[in-house]
C-alpha cells in the first residue's frame, strides 16, 4: 500500500514537472512573439451604435502613437489597453485575451442607455441602469423613455434623492415589452412628483412622489390590461395614482 502511494506521488510530481516546465516553455515562445491579428467583438444591446471598431482601434494605439502590432507579447501591457478602452463612458464591460497563436482578442460589452434627460439650455444626457451619465451621441439616438424637470437643471443624485427615480427607470426598461409603448415622457415638477405623458390611454397620469412603485406601477397595469378594453381607450383624459390603493380615473 505504501509502495503504491509512494509510486502515486511520484507519477503526480513528474506531472506537475512536466506541465511547468511546458508553460515555461510556451511563455517563452510568446514572450518575444509580435501581436498577429486584432480581433474585436463588440455586443450592443438593442443594435445602439455608440461605439465601433475604428473608436476601439483609436483608443488601443493612443490615438495612433502606439503601434500595437510591433509590440510583443511581453511588453503588451493588457491592463493598460483595457483601461483605455473604458475611458470611454459607453464601454461597460471590456475584456482582453492573447492566444497562443500571437492574436490579440478584444471582448466589449455596449452600455446600454435607459433614459434619456432634457435641459433646458445645457446638453442632454443618457443615463444607464446604474445611474451613470452618458452624453448623447452623433451616430445614434437611443429610442428610450425621456425626463424633463422643472427648473431645476442640477443633474440627478441617483445615491441620494433621486435614488428611487432611478428605481423607477429601470423597472420600467425591464419591463420594456408592457411600458415601450404606452410610457414616452415623465415630467418632474417643482413637487418632485412625477407626470406620465403616455402614448396612449389617456393625456397624463399623476404618479406622484417617487416612492411605492411596485404599487402604482401594478396599479397602473390594472388601468391598460383591465379599466381600458371595458369602458375605451378614449374615454379617460387623467388617471391619478398619489393616493395609496386607489386607482383615479377622470
Amino acid at each position: 500500500m505504501a509502495k503504491y502511494r509512494l509510486k502515486r506521488n511520484v507519477k503526480i510530481l513528474i506531472a506537475v514537472a512536466v506541465l511547468f516546465l511546458v508553460i515555461v516553455a510556451i511563455e517563452g515562445l510568446l514572450r518575444n512573439r509580435r501581436i498577429g491579428q486584432l480581433h474585436i467583438s463588440i455586443t450592443r444591446p438593442d443594435s445602439l451604435l455608440f461605439i465601433d471598431t475604428t473608436e476601439v482601434r483609436r483608443l488601443l494605439t493612443n490615438n495612433g502613437k502606439d503601434d500595437i502590432h510591433k509590440a510583443s507579447f511581453y511588453q503588451l501591457n493588457v491592463k493598460t489597453l483595457e483601461n483605455r478602452i473604458r475611458s470611454n463612458v459607453f464601454v461597460d464591460k471590456c475584456e482582453l485575451a492573447r492566444d497562443l497563436a500571437g492574436n490579440l482578442w478584444v471582448k466589449i460589452k455596449q452600455a446600454r442607455p435607459i433614459a434619456r434627460f432634457m435641459r433646458q439650455g445645457k446638453p442632454d444626457f443618457y443615463v444607464d441602469s446604474v445611474g451613470k451619465f452618458l452624453p448623447t451621441s452623433d451616430r445614434y439616438t437611443a429610442r428610450v423613455l425621456l425626463v424633463t424637470k422643472d427648473k431645476d437643471e442640477r443633474l440627478p443624485d441617483f445615491k441620494g434623492d433621486d435614488y428611487n427615480l432611478l428605481l423607477l427607470l429601470k423597472k420600467i426598461h425591464r419591463d420594456s415589452k408592457f411600458w415601450r409603448p404606452i410610457i414616452s415622457h415623465i415630467h418632474i415638477n417643482e413637487k418632485r412628483e412625477l407626470i406620465i405623458y403616455p402614448l396612449l390611454g389617456c393625456n397624463q397620469i399623476e404618479f406622484g412622489r417617487c416612492y411605492n412603485l411596485d404599487d402604482k406601477l401594478n396599479r397602473l397595469k390594472v388601468f391598460y390590461k383591465e379599466v381600458l378594453p371595458r369602458k375605451g381607450w378614449t374615454k379617460y383624459k387623467r388617471v391619478s395614482l398619489k393616493f395609496n390603493g386607489q386607482l383615479v380615473c377622470e
